[in-house]
């Protein structure tokens, strides 16, 4: 494994899917369990590598791989950082937000949006 080999390894916590990010934008190879909302940026053999809850034999056995085979090491850490900077940016989140406020915003009546406003 050479000097600019970053891996990391996400457990349970409710700033994993961020971790996750972060970790994919500065390059790092991501071993992850898919629990809670990690799955939206660990995709198992496409952005990372996605192990089992609590089970240290399948994080060694990730890891390995990693340091084994430079092609899927390429291949997801290319794939990683793409999704971290199209889904997980500042930008795309203000994005997000607003096309989801225009949705609603723009609602036709008798839609969710008017029954709330209906409703109190």
């Amino acid at each position: 494994m050479g000097p600019d080999m970053k891996i990391g390894v996400i457990g349970l916590g409710p700033v994993g899917c961020t971790l996750a990010a972060h970790l994919q934008q500065a390059g790092a190879r991501v071993i992850a369990n898919d629990i809670g909302g990690i799955g939206d940026a660990v995709r198992h053999e496409e952005t990372g590598l996605v192990v089992s809850e609590a089970a240290p034999a399948e994080i060694a056995a990730a890891i390995e791989r990693l340091i084994g085979d430079p092609g899927l090491v390429e291949r997801i850490t290319a794939a990683g950082r793409a999704l971290a900077r199209a889904r997980f940016t500042r930008r795309a989140a203000a994005t997000a937000f607003s096309a989801l406020f225009s949705a609603l915003r723009n609602e036709r009546p008798g839609g969710a949006l008017s029954s709330a406003r209906d409703a109190s």
